[in-house]
């Protein structure tokens, strides 16, 4: 187990081009603590036509960040049009890959069993999952029932290598970015960790900034943080890192 701090940008549908990719990791480059890589892992989610663009960039601007995909197919193979295959994402270098965002469930009909099978290549692959969590305070039975779904089939030793989201659909910026208080927020995070094991990694996303990742970070207790529109701000995602570091 790793003491670092999780902080995941997730670029979504965004930059449009390599330009504009180009621009914000050099800014990124020059605004963030030089000392990051003691406290904190910075992984970055690009749109997949500019993952090998971005990777290139890493080593231009000596960031020492790790790659990951916004999605994948649940087979290597096969007949599916559109579909990005995990042994697609490997090869490429990503170490991670992100299931069952919300706005996937919300847009794209995204269930359970779908986010289950995504789960279980990821692993086979030797992927580690970012998996997003969206449970309800009023319906944590249906939630565990959910949980226990995903993790039916995975180790112990595996559990402790995913990296957990706790993504409140109503705190994402889209959906009206309500962010939980802070005692729901500690609470939630509790009964999440009792339902996967110990010293589970479970991190925060939802309208996070540079204002409020204190707040899930020191004062909730989250292992870090999944930010969305602010990863495209270099000095606001910056200054999420910088102030980890510094604190």
């Amino acid at each position: 187990m790793t003491n670092k701090i999780y902080i995941i940008a997730n670029w979504k549908m965004n930059p449009q081009n390599k330009q504009d990719a180009t621009d914000l990791l050099e800014n990124i480059s020059k605004e963030i603590d030089s000392n990051y890589r003691e406290k904190v892992e910075v992984i970055v989610l690009p749109p997949y036509v500019l993952i090998q663009d971005v990777a290139n960039l890493f080593d231009k601007y000596s960031l020492s960040f790790n790659l990951g995909a916004q999605n994948i197919f649940w087979q290597n193979s096969g007949a599916f049009t559109g579909e990005i295959s995990p042994r697609m994402i490997k090869e490429i270098g990503c170490k991670y890959i992100l299931i069952g965002h919300s706005e996937r469930k919300i847009y794209l009909g995204e269930t359970i069993n779908m986010i289950e099978k995504k789960i279980k290549i990821a692993i086979e692959e030797q992927l580690i999952p970012i998996l997003c969590l969206s449970p309800r305070k009023d319906s944590m039975e249906n939630f565990s029932e959910e949980l226990a779904i995903y993790l039916k089939n995975v180790s112990d030793d595996y559990k402790q290598k995913i990296i957990f989201v706790y993504e409140p659909t109503e705190a994402i910026s889209t959906q009206g970015g309500k962010i939980p208080l802070l005692e729901e927020l500690i609470g939630m995070k509790k009964n999440i960790e009792k339902m996967i094991c110990p010293n589970a990694r479970i991190i925060y996303g939802g309208s996070v900034n540079s204002s409020n990742i204190k707040q899930f970070v020191q004062e909730a207790g989250f292992n870090g943080a999944l930010v969305g529109a602010k990863s495209l701000d270099p000095k606001e995602f910056s200054s999420i890192i910088n102030q980890i570091v510094q604190s």
